[in-house]
């Protein structure tokens, strides 16, 4: 029905009008103009020609073009109400113009995505397997490739690109009386300081010595390119593929900008890259019936162990990636356990004791909670009432009016970096200042969730564009000056090259920090349509996006995100990726524990029946007026309705002899005594044993959980 329905050529004109008017009314084009007939014609005969419903991509299209048109519409008008006073973005984002928008944007990806996984699934990306020569030479020749295209961009910005950030890591190699920061990774500290200390030695000059630095990455970041080009090229991927992949790396102006800055973030993007190649490698082992072997093992660790170092708060995505290890290796999960446990506790080894004892000042905990300051900064711009209460706290660590003042959505650095910002008082009054915030997102969850998109944005929309690299040397007093060198007509060329690039639509797509993340969606799904088990290997990167998008000062730079980008040739194989004789594993959503499948289902519906629940409430309250009592309750209703459907068609396998109506009564009388228990939890807790309210629900929230699985289990499930 459906494939008939999609590949009828009435639905297919209908289909290609839709796409015209999206593209006409995007770009702008003028609908008399003969470019745009010759548009409109193409687009009619293209989709006429194309195959709308392909049964192995349908799903994954239809859930990939509702994510990225969601996307696309709410993120839109995020970045049009950046700057609203007076209005909420709620209101602008529910209204009929915005939900036929948002089902233009849906048909013109879906079919775009229809299209380019059918073109994936029937061009593979390895040949026949054969055992390829002259790894070295092709090692050496991408090197030598790498480097040359890279030359042009040192001598250009020599002695290197030096923004604020590289001078004050600079101050703590070049000052040597200057106490020890844990703001910068120490790990980077020592990277730069060998080769500067090594050009200090010989040159006896200081821009010279930063030079060399920054030479020193330059080579090691073009050996980690060859690196790459020579796994694809040992793994019998298409030479075409190969051959694109290297000019991606060398061609894309922001990979020459990024080795010659003297960043943290570009080495561990970098190392990343390598982490999930090793990954790959450990996938296809497992899954061959092979055993990790000890010196996998050690290679891994070592990796993981510099990955974690080169930045603060890798840390955590690295328990996640150990998590989804250990589910995904769970045969070998003894070996995964012991080595994610080696590498965590030596960072924290690493942390605390030595950090402490070489007398390392740790760094304000402003760096931490950007989006909570946000979140606050956003209430005091759009004039919130503050309690007396509220304002004398708030007021401790920056004055109401001035946080008003010093608000702006894309940064957080205006409030952590304004003079009269007291961070002493806030790092050791954390929990009042953040049980405070709690109270105000509870109280206020309109503008806390609007502050709160407008503080990642960047991350998950692709239509935000800032800088994406710095340019030339930041004023110090160490006298590292921008003394650019050879043919000042090159240089030209190369310092505009990312500014051409800007006008080049296409191009301009990968300047956009959003860009990685959709395509890495993207890759996720294709591969996880064939083996689930493959998220192991963007387990990595989803965790470097998901603490961008806990933690983000800033709402879209791209050095955050940047391995993302750096990882799209290899992650570009993974849903091509096979293994001989695979182990039986089962998927993640259909393990061997049946017990252990249905409790992880009953989570997501758990979680997404909380966020349907939120929403509702947020919509309810905000955009239709309703009082906040009534919100609620229509706001619970939705969500319990939501939550019974899923789970009785996914979660539980319900006794279809008992009457449809009896089972959803039965669900509600449950929840009602869910809730029951959780208000006497709370009231027990709070009331009577004194106990910080949060910590009460965490615990009232896990018993209920428990309370409505094991119930509904026995209640609903047919014996």
């Amino acid at each position: 029905m459906t494939q008939r329905l999609l590949n009828n050529n009435i639905t297919k004109f209908i289909i290609g009008t839709i796409c015209y008017i999206t593209i006409a009314y995007k770009t702008e084009i003028k609908v008399y103009e003969p470019f745009s007939w010759l548009l409109y014609g193409f687009m009619i005969i293209s989709i006429l020609k194309i195959n709308l419903y392909d049964r192995r991509n349908f799903k994954t299209s239809l859930t990939l073009s509702s994510i990225y048109s969601i996307l696309l519409i709410v993120g839109k008008t995020v970045q049009d109400g950046l700057f609203y006073t007076d209005k909420s973005i709620w209101k602008v984002l529910f209204t009929p113009s915005k939900l036929i928008s948002l089902i233009l944007a849906f048909i013109l990806v879906y079919v775009l995505l229809i299209n380019i996984l059918t073109f994936l699934d029937k061009h593979k990306m390895f040949e026949e397997k054969k055992s390829r020569k002259n790894k070295k030479w092709i090692f050496i020749g991408t090197f030598i490739i790498v480097l040359l295209s890279r030359i042009p961009f040192f001598l250009a910005t020599y002695p290197g690109i030096l923004t604020p950030d590289s001078i004050s890591e600079m101050r703590e190699i070049i000052c040597t009386n200057c106490t020890l920061s844990n703001h910068h990774p120490l790990i980077h500290l020592l990277f730069m300081y060998i080769p500067y200390q090594i050009g200090i030695t010989i040159f006896h000059d200081v821009n010279q010595a930063v030079a060399l630095a920054t030479f020193t990455q330059v080579v090691i970041t073009s050996l980690l390119i060859s690196y790459i080009i020579t796994y694809l090229y040992k793994n019998n991927v298409k030479k075409a593929y190969i051959v694109l992949s290297l000019l991606f790396y060398t061609l894309l102006p922001i990979h020459g900008y990024y080795s010659v800055t003297l960043w943290k973030d570009i080495m561990f993007s970098y190392l990343m890259v390598i982490l999930i190649i090793i990954t790959c490698e450990l996938y296809k082992k497992y899954f061959s019936n092979n055993n990790f072997t000890k010196k996998d093992l050690i290679i891994f660790i070592l990796l993981s162990l510099l990955v974690v170092l080169f930045r603060n708060n890798a840390i955590y995505a690295y328990v996640l990636f150990a998590m989804v290890l250990v589910i995904v290796f769970r045969k070998q999960a003894k070996k995964i356990i012991i080595s994610t446990m080696v590498v965590i506790v030596t960072y924290y080894i690493i942390l605390y004791p030595m950090y402490n004892f070489m007398g390392v000042k740790r760094s304000s905990s402003a760096e931490y909670i950007a989006i909570p300051l946000q979140q606050i900064g956003r209430m005091a711009y759009k004039d919130v009432k503050f309690t007396e209460k509220e304002k004398a706290l708030i007021s401790k660590v920056i004055d109401v009016n001035i946080l008003k003042e010093d608000y702006y959505p894309a940064n957080v650095d205006s409030i952590k970096f304004d003079k009269r910002y007291n961070s002493k008082y806030f790092d050791n009054h954390k929990s009042d200042y953040l049980k405070l915030w709690f109270s105000l997102v509870l109280k206020h969850p309109s503008v806390a969730t609007e502050a709160y998109l407008t503080s990642t944005v960047g991350y998950w929309y692709p239509g935000i564009r800032i800088w994406n690299a710095g340019r030339g040397v930041e004023k110090n007093k160490f006298g590292i000056k921008e003394q650019p060198k050879g043919n000042k007509t090159i240089n030209n060329i190369i310092l505009s090259s990312d500014d051409k690039q800007k006008d080049i639509y296409l191009l301009n797509m990968f300047l956009a920090p959003a860009f990685g993340f959709w395509i890495l969606l993207a890759l996720l799904f294709a591969s996880m349509k064939k083996q689930k088990e493959k998220l192991v290997i963007f387990a990595p990167l989803l965790g470097i996006w998901i603490t961008m998008m806990i933690a983000s000062p800033v709402y879209g730079e791209y050095r955050y995100v940047y391995s993302l980008l750096l990882a799209i040739p290899v992650l570009g194989i993974v849903p091509s990726m096979e293994t001989k004789n695979p182990r039986r594993n089962g998927n993640l959503l259909n393990i061997h524990n049946k017990l252990f499948a249905q409790m992880f289902k009953f989570l997501i519906v758990g979680g997404l029946a909380f966020v349907i629940d939120y929403l509702v409430l947020i919509i309810c309250k905000e955009v239709f007026g309703i009082t906040v009592l009534l919100s609620a309750a229509i706001a619970f209703t939705i969500s319990v309705i939501f939550n019974y459907l899923l789970s009785i068609k996914w979660v539980f396998e319900v006794d279809q002899s008992k009457s449809k109506k009896r089972n959803f009564i039965l669900f509600i009388v449950l929840s009602i005594v869910g809730l029951i228990i959780t208000e006497i939890i709370m009231e027990i807790g709070c009331s009577y044993l004194n106990i910080y309210y949060l910590i009460v629900k965490i615990f009232a929230t896990a018993v209920v959980m428990v309370f409505n699985f094991i119930t509904r289990k026995i209640f609903l499930e047919k014996k």
